[in-house]
Order: structure tokens, then C-alpha cells, then sequence
């Protein structure tokens, strides 16, 4: 008899599950992946005026103003980061949980298990398969969260720099590149 497998999105709920006691940390860090993937567009608005020639122009106002908002939004981009590495710390902290989840399971099995499991097959569980798992749910959730809302944004943008340039590019891409 085959035991009943999960599916992705049960085991993915189930990690998070580990992720409770330190939720206002991970909340933190994905606050600061929204700062961090906000601020992707928002580059490329503040560049758009340099590329638009207002240095050949010499707007003075724009060149006194343009260097400290670029240095504003980088020091917003550093903070942003900073705080996004705290996901890593909640990362480490649920791969402890879940070895010593683990370690108390492993603990209460009988004889019979350690005689028809092999000690590299228990080792391999504790080193790789539970970094493994953390490492993807972490990747996962930058995907989901940073790099999404970049993409949107810059999206956003260029529909608002050339509706009609930015559709046909989205038409024309996939079968240019299929």
C-alpha cells in the first residue's frame, strides 16, 4: 500500500507552519522585499528625465534635486535589502526546527527502522533534504514577493511610458522567442 502523497501546496503550508513563532521577523523581511522590488521601478522613473536629454538642457532645479533622489532611492534600495537578508535568519532558524523535529522522531522508532536503514540514507535527510526544502520555500517566496512586484511595476511603467509599444512587444515576444 503506497502512502498518500501531499501536494506542493499542503507541504508548502505545512513549512510555513514552522515559520509561526517567528512571524513578525518574516513579515519584516517581506516587507522589505516589497520595499526593495518597489524601488526597481522607481529607478527607472527617476532615470527617465537624465535619458531625456535634461542634462543637454541644463534644468538646474533637476540637476540639484537629481543626485540626492538618486542617493535617497539607493539608501532605500540598502535598507531594503538589509532588512530582506532577515528572511535567510528565518530560513536558518526553521531548518533547526525541523532537525530536531526530526531528531525527536528518529528517537522514538524501533530497532527494526535503523536495521533496514542505512546511516548515510538518515544522514543525507538531516544535512541536505531539510536545507533543501528551506532553500526552495525561501526562493519561493522571493519569487513570489520581490520579484513579481518588480515585474509588475516595470510592467506598469512601461504601459505608461507606450501603451501601444509595450502591447506589441508582449504579443510579439513570446512567438519571436518560441
Amino acid at each position: 500500500m503506497a502512502l498518500p502523497t501531499a501536494s506542493s501546496l499542503q507541504l508548502y503550508l505545512r513549512l510555513l507552519g514552522y515559520v509561526k513563532p517567528y512571524w513578525r521577523v518574516f513579515a519584516a523581511s517581506v516587507v522589505a522585499m516589497i520595499l526593495v522590488a518597489v524601488t526597481q521601478p522607481a529607478f527607472a522613473a527617476l532615470v527617465k528625465p537624465l535619458l531625456d536629454g535634461t542634462f543637454v538642457q541644463k534644468d538646474p532645479e533637476l540637476i540639484r534635486w537629481m543626485p540626492l533622489a538618486i542617493i535617497g532611492l539607493f539608501l532605500l534600495r540598502g535598507v531594503g535589502s538589509f532588512g530582506a537578508t532577515f528572511g535567510a535568519w528565518v530560513a536558518t532558524k526553521v531548518v533547526t526546527d525541523l532537525r530536531q523535529g526530526m531528531f525527536r522522531s528518529l528517537m522514538r522508532l524501533p530497532a527494526s527502522f535503523y536495521d533496514a536503514t542505512t546511516t548515510g540514507s538518515v544522514l543525507s535527510k538531516f544535512t541536505y533534504d531539510v536545507q533543501n526544502v528551506t532553500g526552495a520555500a525561501t526562493t519561493a517566496v522571493n519569487v513570489l514577493v520581490k520579484d513579481t512586484i518588480s515585474a509588475i511595476g516595470l510592467l506598469g511603467w512601461l504601459l505608461y511610458l507606450n501603451w501601444k509599444l509595450t502591447l506589441l512587444i508582449m504579443i510579439a515576444g513570446p512567438i519571436i522567442g518560441g
